[in-house]
């Protein structure tokens, strides 16, 4: 069930079910990957956190400091700025104080891990098919 304070109201009701959709969107890409607990590497994380993040906000620009992005991931600060400067030399990000930019959707998405376009690409089905049932 949604939480949701007016569930009589469809705007509300729809905004809530977005919400608890990107939620669990969230959760399912931390769980679905079997590689989630050894192989992945901060900037594959960091790459699949950015995707993530920006489909949720609708939006390139992402504004998070490096300690709440390491906080996110369970990392560093130092590994945070690693990777940010990695995902930036390849030319995928944009990043200056806390302000993230994607210029590169696609390459972001090579460099995240390859759990990101499966549940993805679910999601995206399951949005689909719930459009058709209307």
């Amino acid at each position: 069930m949604v939480p949701c304070a007016d569930r009589k109201k469809p705007r509300v009701v729809r905004h809530c079910s977005t919400n608890a959709l990107n939620s669990a969107r969230t959760s399912s890409l931390a769980a679905s990957c079997p590689l989630r607990f050894s192989v992945h590497d901060a900037t594959s994380r960091l790459s699949r956190l950015l995707l993530v993040l920006s489909e949720q906000g609708k939006d390139d620009t992402i504004s998070f400091s490096q300690e709440r992005l390491a906080d996110m991931l369970g990392l560093r600060r130092s590994s945070v700025t690693l990777a940010a400067r990695t995902l930036q030399s390849r030319r995928f990000i944009s990043y200056r104080r806390g302000r993230i930019e994607i210029v590169n959707r696609k390459g972001l998405k090579t460099a995240a891990c390859e759990c990101y376009e499966v549940v993805s690409r679910t999601f995206d089905q399951f949005l689909e098919d719930k459009q058709v049932m209307r």
